[in-house]
């Protein structure tokens, strides 16, 4: 390809040489015209050399010095370009340090390595792919101004900005897994957990132990009722047995009203009996009804911390996703604006070296930075 620069110097040279050969023989012919027809002839002639000569000089002096101002509004253009490129390095090194700091302080420890890990397995991304993470962290400054030491070159990395995580992407048995990370990290969500794991055993244990004290006190009552009634059933036996004595002794027969003492003690004792019965009933029952509202209570407030437990884990993985497809979004932004940068790099590059070699200087034209590049965090 033809060095445009070297066309713009000859181009110069020519339209300067014309320019000043005409110019140069027209004011010649007119000196030369006092001594006649041959004299302007001879002084045209010699204004078209003396103009070619001079054009040349002319034009090649002026089109080199254009160069040379070209040259240097480019070096200078470069450098900011180099400026600007290291700050967006650096500006998305510290970005993708707060993202991860923030999800794993959110999340756990190696939560955003172990997405960026997971996006590679899902893209099913070739064997030593870089992700956009890995390729800006990977990303050194330059302290010369036209010297790339490392590309953010996109056919570099794999997967683009419009492929995004999804819980849908993720099997089962990775997503429990991840689960369990959250829940064990030791973050604020993972105290969550634990505390709430933690309420939860308290309460089957105080429900285990109350219902253990009342099955004991119950007992204690059920034996001493038990006691009571036996001791009244003898009292009761004694009682029946005086009164047939006492019938016996009345000297009258056993016959029909004879037999009302007897019958009314019987009496009195089924009575008893039936009261016994209807007072364990009424503990049994009441039993049945305290246990019941117990293990209701119970089941009610176990699901509701479970169900705490679950909605929170889920809202966690879907923050955590959304999390990392949305940096995952400014980082292709920067990785876009620092390849930008490095295709205006070159671009000076290019036109430097043919500015120079039309120039036939031969010197190198990278420069180094006057002020060194903040080390990139």
């Amino acid at each position: 390809m033809a060095n445009t620069y070297k066309n713009r110097i000859n181009s110069t040279i020519t339209n300067s040489t014309v320019s000043h050969g005409l110019s140069w023989a027209t004011t010649g012919a007119s000196i030369g015209s006092v001594f006649g027809g041959i004299g302007a002839g001879i002084g045209a002639g010699l204004g078209l050399i003396g103009g070619l000569i001079f054009g040349g000089i002319t034009g090649n002096n002026q089109a080199r010095q254009e160069i040379r101002d070209l040259a240097t509004e480019a070096q200078n253009d470069r450098m900011e370009a180099t400026d600007i490129r290291n700050q967006n390095i650096q500006d998305a090194q510290r970005f993708i340090s707060r993202t991860r700091d923030k999800f794993d302080t959110t999340y756990g420890a190696g939560m955003y390595d172990q997405y960026d890990e997971l996006f590679q397995t899902i893209f099913n991304l070739p064997a030593g792919t870089q992700t956009v993470s890995d390729l800006l962290e990977s990303l050194s400054t330059d302290s010369i101004s036209g010297s790339i030491t490392t590309s953010a070159d996109g056919s570099l990395i794999g997967s683009s900005i419009s492929d995004t995580l999804s819980l849908s992407d993720i099997n089962a048995g990775y997503l429990d897994y991840m689960r369990q990370q959250i829940h064990t990290a030791d973050t604020i969500l993972g105290m969550r957990f634990r505390y709430n794991t933690e309420r939860e055993n308290q309460m089957i244990d105080s429900y285990l132990d109350s219902v253990e004290q009342y099955n004991l006190q119950l007992a204690q009552q059920f034996d001493s009722a038990f006691l009571q009634r036996r001791m009244e059933q003898a009292s009761e036996a004694m009682a029946m047995g005086e009164t047939a004595v006492a019938q016996a002794n009345s000297g009258f027969r056993q016959t029909g009203s004879g037999t009302n003492l007897t019958a009314i003690q019987q009496f009195q004792n089924d009575m008893a009996e039936v009261a016994y019965s209807s007072m364990v009933s009424y503990q049994l029952r009441g039993y049945q009804l305290s246990m019941e509202r117990s293990n209701t209570e119970l089941v009610n407030e176990v699901y509701s911390i479970r169900t705490e437990n679950a909605m929170t884990t889920q809202e966690a993985l879907e923050g955590s996703i959304e999390g990392y497809n949305e940096a995952m979004d400014e980082a292709w932004k920067y990785q876009g604006a620092i390849e930008e940068g490095e295709e205006e790099i070159e671009d000076y590059n290019t036109d430097l070296d043919e500015m120079y070699e039309a120039l036939g200087d031969k010197s190198d034209h990278r420069q180094a930075m006057d002020v060194e590049p903040e080390e990139a965090l």
